[in-house]
């Protein structure tokens, strides 16, 4: 995509931009992401070390070529990630079209996307047993999750508590570091593997990165469960139409209300004129 490179954030305007940050004879899983649709799979170099890979997010409309991108990538080296973005949006029939497709590239992992936190605890079995059962034995499966309902860490335990043969990936942040709400807390994941499944994590580096690293980060950006996102996730809407709104110093039954008129064909993607354009209607028939 086309954006300037800064040398501080972790978004790469090319994959050489990536050469010093992974080592090429490293033996650690560096994984990167793709927002589909960013960049040609001609600008994509093939893979100089088998343990990179990428995790290429989806709309479900952009599921077909997506995939094909996925094949692609895949036939240069990389481990592959496929993460249909609001994984619940999928019915029945479309979700097994999906897993088809899945296996016949075999990616290294299959991901249930919590894109909005709205996601229970019943919505998320429902989508682990259609998956795990019709996924092919060999592919991970994977969960990464927003914490709007605060229902990160219980949906995944939920999942890890499921009779599966399965190798499972939990996504979790240091301190839950994440866009809107966040994400799950490392640090409260690596405790429950260590109490629940006899795991050997030391967790005291991850509180010291807390402390050292990523508190400075947070006081200037915080992130974190709030009642603005907490809206978005009841009303299934994309989480930047709350972070505009509390912006412009909507109180919360102002943006309970515009996020519940937000029209179904723009709720999973953010548009700012659209939400701009709420605001200042609704704004203007309060006044009159």
């Amino acid at each position: 995509k086309d954006i300037k490179y800064d040398t501080n954030t972790s978004i790469f305007k090319s994959f050489n931009n990536l050469k010093k940050f992974i080592p090429p004879d490293s033996k650690s899983i560096y994984t990167l992401m793709i927002n589909f649709g960013d960049i040609s799979i001609d600008n994509i170099p093939k893979c100089q070390n088998s343990n990179t890979a990428i995790r290429v997010a989806f709309k479900k409309e952009q599921c077909k070529n997506a995939i094909k991108f996925c094949r692609e990538l895949k036939n240069k080296g990389y481990k592959i990630f496929i993460n249909p973005m609001q994984t619940i949006l999928y019915n029945n029939t479309e979700l097994m079209n999906l897993i088809d497709q899945t296996n016949q590239i075999q990616p290294y992992t299959f991901t249930i996307i919590d894109t909005f936190g709205s996601m229970k605890k019943e919505n998320v079995l429902k989508l682990f047993n259609i998956i795990d059962k019709n996924l092919s034995g060999n592919i991970k499966l994977g969960f990464h999750s927003h914490n709007n309902l605060r229902l990160s860490f219980s949906n995944a335990q939920a999942i890890l508590e499921q009779d599966s043969n399965r190798t499972l990936i939990i996504d979790t942040t240091v301190f839950g570091m994440g866009r809107g709400a966040g994400n799950m807390c490392t640090e409260h994941m690596t405790k429950y593997l260590n109490d629940n499944f006899n795991s050997k994590y030391n967790i005291l580096p991850v509180l010291k990165t807390v402390d050292e690293q990523i508190n400075p980060i947070f006081a200037k950006s915080p992130w974190g469960y709030s009642v603005p996102y907490f809206l978005a996730a009841i009303n299934s809407c994309h989480p930047n139409y709350a972070k505009y709104l509390i912006n412009k110093n909507a109180n919360v039954e102002i943006i309970n209300e515009i996020l519940k008129s937000i029209s179904e064909s723009k709720k999973s993607v953010y548009d700012e004129t659209y939400i701009s354009k709420l605001q200042k209607d609704f704004t203007q028939t309060v006044v009159v």
